[in-house]
């Protein structure tokens, strides 16, 4: 599978153009992903990242959640040489280990530049994508030729998905790196022994460790790859200690494997406690205490408390295995085998990974869709890349079809093609496959790390370029190709064809991703209708992040503002950005936060009538996926609490001063506040549902959907027959699931 002809004419180009190119398309990949967030606001998850961070930077107290600890402090590195204000030390919000509202604070309320601080921050993930794009073209390289190398390049340059998070302060992109970087140090250090190698990957591997708690994925990654290096039986060259050879039999592979295993083992460990600065304690004392009467679950014993809880929604939820889990935990805490805060981040991350609300083509799940990921896939990723990945396929089977008609064994050809590439199988399979039966449905991010494998798999159809006039290739022992056994002395037209379109697909590519500029999350291809239909097919982060306020801000000067009268405006935010800081008049309605969370300065009375206007839906509010009285389709059961709460309310201020007050008198003002904010988020439920049927007048960058109500589209929406209602579908056990 490797291309070994070093002797061709684009292997004895000078080395430093191909270094030019590498870096060209790097920095044109940096420039276009900065470039596409410089006037987005905050993503959803992007307030918190930045605070878990900055919080163990400037207190040295980790309770704020590093789940990513070196991502974390990462791209909260540069903040430090700003001179930020910074929410004191005795501040409510340590007390119960609030990092949403430390970063919503550090963001937005203490006078901070926010939007500095998500470019540096974001610049730094970027950085992150760009060693990333490196490796790709380095292994790519190394397996099919130099040509593979920039074709399998220019995909993960040029892919929009890739683009989206290379500039968000998130965690998932690191991933990616994480899990490529360590697969290819190991391998590496498998095909051939020596300190450098053994040295790179411990390091990797202690740094992959810590970048997000999926990585530990790549311990049966690691024990696959021992399996087929094993199994393979090649002999295996060392040299260290002034001693070189081969270990040509199994056996004697062993204990070299049991020493790997220790040395990464060793350096992994090492590596989680100097990321926690080798202090096991989670708190430090001059920080307020954590108030763990009102907030058990912000405790190692709370949260341990907290995963053993078996969960209504979640019937088919593993007690037993949470169980050895957690119980694990408890002994490596109880022995200080790790720090205290890494054992409560990952208690916390066992409970998230029980699963989110899920919506896909018109369908919600809280227990996750066998056909998220492949869905998600097909409708994101830009039609060159499956063109590309067809083409390499027929390449492939070309190749291979012309060496054995010289003679070559069908197996020993597997074998050998199959060995040099089974990292990046092994990603793929192992990776997809937890994704696909997980219950973490809420945006392809998820499946970053698998991108980087497949583009180097598809960089194949870059030989097209080079090898048009190869008939085959006799494979030696390690898998590489010498040069063609025969030559036909010219090229097949279909061999033509294949390269002016590999040519033709990089073009389009690189095209698709410019015209998708700078709307990169939003990507969705012709298969799902362009970005105008994706919210149709998906929601959250894999479209509407919350990242998109200045685009309404400038919406609502050019379309609004000018209007006399004035239209009244109602806006439905997913996201943790306040609206307010960009200055945008409008009424919220519920979100995904209680509007006093996103700024406690909103005097937000109850409103028992809404008035005809625009109203701003995020497209992820539209869908109900986390509305919080009503989630999901308009079932007949939220009818029926909409038809209850609403004569409630009615009988409330309808009646007479004195009977008003009689009935909050007899119910309670807080019953009566438990009323109001049910009514609220199913009268937004019902509106969704209607609203989910008519087309949007404006889309704001396709996440945030406008649409124009009258009155009568009022009373039809809240107070007619409903537009539709639906039954909870049942999982085979008879259960609902959502």
């Amino acid at each position: 599978m490797e291309d070994g002809d070093r002797s061709s004419a684009a292997s004895r180009r000078p080395r430093w153009s191909i270094v030019a190119a590498v870096a060209a398309v790097l920095a044109a990949h940096f420039a276009l992903a900065n470039g596409a967030a410089w006037n987005k606001c905050g993503t959803f998850d992007e307030s918190s990242h930045i605070a878990n961070g900055y919080s163990c930077w400037v207190s040295g107290d980790y309770r704020m959640y590093p789940v990513a600890i070196l991502q974390h402090r990462w791209i909260t590195l540069p903040l430090l040489f700003r001179g930020y204000h910074e929410p004191p030390l005795d501040a409510e919000l340590w007390t119960r280990s609030d990092n949403w509202e430390y970063g919503r604070q550090l963001l937005y309320r203490l006078g901070n530049d926010s939007q500095e601080i998500l470019h540096l921050a974001r610049m730094m993930t970027s950085l992150w994508s760009v060693v990333l794009g490196g490796l790709v073209f380095v292994w790519a390289r190394q397996l099919f030729g130099t040509a593979s190398g920039f074709v399998a390049l220019l995909l993960y340059a040029f892919n929009p998905n890739v683009l989206a998070h290379a500039s968000s302060a998130t965690i998932d992109l690191p991933a990616a790196l994480a899990f490529t970087a360590a697969l290819w140090t190991l391998w590496r250090t498998l095909e051939r022994l020596t300190p450098g190698r053994l040295a790179a990957s411990c390091v990797v591997w202690g740094l992959a460790l810590t970048s997000k708690f999926s990585a530990l994925l790549l311990v049966p990654m690691a024990l696959l790859l021992l399996a087929v290096r094993w199994l393979d039986g090649r002999p295996w060259p060392y040299a260290y200690f002034g001693r070189s050879g081969e270990i040509d039999r199994r056996m004697r592979m062993l204990p070299r494997f049991a020493f790997l295993t220790a040395a990464h083992a060793c350096a992994v460990w090492l590596t989680i406690w100097a990321m926690f600065g080798f202090r096991f304690e989670m708190y430090v004392d001059r920080v307020v205490p954590i108030d763990a009467a009102r907030y058990p679950q912000i405790t190692f014993d709370g949260a341990a408390a907290e995963c053993l809880k078996p969960r209504a929604d979640r019937p088919n939820d593993p007690q037993h295995a949470r169980r050895f889990i957690v119980g694990t935990l408890r002994f490596f805490r109880d022995y200080r085998l790790f720090p205290e805060a890494y054992l409560y981040c990952f208690l916390n991350t066992l409970q998230t990974v029980s699963g989110f609300s899920a919506y896909l083509d018109g369908r919600h799940c809280n227990t996750g869709f066998a056909s998220f990921f492949p869905l998600c896939t097909l409708y994101k990723t830009p039609g060159a890349t499956f063109v590309l990945a067809l083409l390499a396929l027929a390449h492939h089977v070309v190749r291979r079809r012309r060496q054995m008609a010289a003679g070559e064994s069908p197996l020993r050809l597997l074998a050998a093609g199959m060995y040099a590439v089974a990292p990046l199988w092994v990603l793929i399979l192992v990776y997809s496959w937890s994704a696909i039966t997980g219950n973490i449905n809420i945006g392809i991010r998820h499946i970053l790390p698998v991108f980087p494998a497949a583009f180097i798999l598809i960089g194949v159809a870059g030989r097209w370029l080079t090898d048009a006039w190869e008939v085959g290739r006799k494979p030696t022992r390690r898998g590489r190709d010498h040069g063609p056994t025969h030559d036909v002395g010219r090229s097949t037209f279909s061999g033509a064809i294949a390269r002016w379109t590999v040519v033709g697909c990089l073009a389009w590519q690189v095209v698709a991703v410019v015209n998708a500029y700078p709307n990169y999350l939003a990507y969705f291809n012709l298969i799902a209708g362009g970005p105008k239909n994706g919210y149709k097919h998906l929601v959250d982060s894999s479209l509407d992040w919350g990242q998109e306020l200045p685009a309404l801000k400038k919406w609502l000067d050019t379309n609004v503002s000018g209007q006399s009268p004035k239209p009244r405006v109602y806006f439905s935010y997913f996201g943790s950005t306040p609206p307010d800081v960009f200055g945008i008049d409008a009424v919220l309605l519920p979100g995904f936060w209680d509007r006093q969370q996103l700024d406690p300065k909103i005097q937000a009375p109850f409103e028992p009538e809404l008035s005809p206007g625009l109203y701003c839906i995020s497209a992820t509010m539209l869908q109900s996926v986390y509305n919080q009285a009503a989630g999901g389709p308009w079932l007949t059961t939220h009818e029926q609490a909409y038809q209850q709460v609403l004569r409630n309310i009615v009988a409330l201020y309808s009646a007479p001063p004195a009977d008003r007050q009689r009935l909050i008198d007899q119910h309670g003002m807080q019953t009566w506040l438990g009323q109001f904010y049910v009514f609220e988020h199913l009268r937004l439920a019902r509106l969704c549902n209607y609203l989910r049927r008519r087309e949007p007048i404006a889309h704001i960058n396709y996440g945030i959907l406008i649409f124009n109500v009258s009155q009568a589209d009022l009373d039809s929406a809240l107070r007619g027959p409903p537009a539709s209602t639906s039954e909870p579908p049942k999982t085979p056990g008879g259960e609902t699931r959502y």
